[in-house]
């Protein structure tokens, strides 16, 4: 195989992204969405190849809008993998409990994919929110539904509840990503990183080459590039410059994250 597959990450890098317009990628690069993003790429019309979400303490949160997705037939998704069975589709693959990013880029080096670029994978959080808290023992024990069960009990702390939609939301591309009653895990990034070691010498192992498109990523194994790396004709380039141009000008020259239509937050 000598195509080359991007992996989405939900992390604010993605907003150039975003401001260009997925549906702008190459056709022939496949694509690899995670997480809530559902609720952006549902709005937008828009859907990677593949989509995971490998967190079984958070998928759960999600299980009936993971279902949905899944037996719509109006989402371009092949593949899923989800850490618990939100729905009996054989485009449904279960998989054991893990991080989600370590998972697809494992998953895209199985495959066979010799080009790796990554966008919105930082590794670098804000971990408790102030629209959030804990969960008491008594919340936790009753959360999951008995799906949980197999999670060592040290996990309970590690468990939030958003209490509150946040207004602004530092970790991720676009407004909207966490709600009110959601529930999301501690990120704990030397964790992460220790990851993205490991994930680095698989990729060395496999021949694998992987490009790191987010500017802000601390994870430091891979070559950092450009978004437009991913173009190659002149007009398409000028495109960009011409919206991220446009967009920075807007923003007063941040990256604030993008609102799509029907996620609005009064």
């Amino acid at each position: 195989m000598t195509k080359s597959i991007l992996l989405i990450g939900n992390g604010p890098s993605t907003r150039l992204l975003a401001s260009v317009g997925f549906n702008r990628l190459p056709k022939d690069l496949d694509t690899f969405g995670m997480g809530a993003a559902y609720r952006f790429y549902r709005e937008v019309r828009w859907w990677p190849n593949f989509y995971a979400w490998c967190d079984k303490k958070v998928c759960f949160s999600h299980f009936v809008g993971l279902g949905q997705i899944v037996e719509d037939a109006s989402t371009d998704s092949t593949k899923f993998f989800f850490s618990l069975p939100v729905s009996q589709s054989p485009k449904l693959t279960v998989v054991p409990h893990s991080s989600t990013g370590d998972f697809c880029f494992r998953e895209a080096v199985r495959r066979g994919y010799k080009r790796i670029y990554m966008i919105g994978i930082e590794a670098d959080y804000v971990a408790a929110i102030p629209e959030s808290r804990g969960l008491t023992e008594d919340e936790w024990r009753a959360y999951g539904s008995g799906m949980l069960d197999d999670l060592p009990e040290a996990y309970r702390t590690t468990i939030r509840v958003i209490t509150e939609t946040p207004k602004r939301n530092p970790n991720y591309f676009f407004e909207g990503y966490q709600r009110a009653g959601d529930h999301y895990t501690l990120a704990a990034a030397a964790g992460h990183l220790r990851s993205w070691d490991s994930c680095a010498r698989l990729a060395k192992s496999h021949g694998t080459e992987v490009i790191n498109l987010s500017p802000i990523s601390a994870i430091p194994h891979f070559r950092k590039q450009p978004l437009r790396t991913l173009w190659k004709k002149t007009d398409i380039l000028r495109q960009m410059r011409l919206q991220v141009a446009s967009l920075k000008e807007r923003l007063g020259g941040s990256l604030a994250p993008i609102t799509p239509p029907g996620l609005e937050i009064g």
